[in-house]
């Protein structure tokens, strides 16, 4: 058989087959030149660093929702992006009038970066 991109060049014999296969498997496998252990160095790295951003993500969450609860807010209108790291008060029923006044009032001193959802624009914290 020969190949597309090198036509000219012959086929491998039996004895060169035999001896290159178990090279390719193991280099496919264990990874072992410069190039691959830079690789895995970095795909090491990014997995601590995530691992890292979804425990702090998760402890900021958890906190957030305790000091929301603990000063008797209801919750069932707030969601903590991740992605933004942000709790949005009114996602799910934007807030007017009074109620978004008292969660004003209610939300001083939250430790975290919250936004209020209205029916109007700029209502971000």
């Amino acid at each position: 058989m020969t190949s597309e991109f090198m036509p000219n060049r012959p086929e491998l014999t039996e004895g060169e087959k035999q001896y290159l296969k178990p090279l390719f498997v193991d280099a496919q496998i264990n990874g072992n030149t410069d190039r691959s252990r830079k690789r895995l160095a970095a795909a090491r790295e990014k997995l601590a660093t995530d691992c890292q951003d979804a425990i702090d993500a998760a402890i900021i969450e958890r906190d957030g929702f305790l000091w929301m609860m603990d000063r008797g807010i209801k919750t069932d209108n707030v969601i903590y992006y991740k992605h933004t790291n942000t709790f949005s008060i009114g996602w799910q029923k934007p807030l007017t009038g009074d109620l978004l006044d008292a969660f004003d009032k209610s939300m001083v001193g939250f430790p975290f970066l919250y936004e209020f959802k209205t029916d109007q624009k700029g209502s971000s914290m």
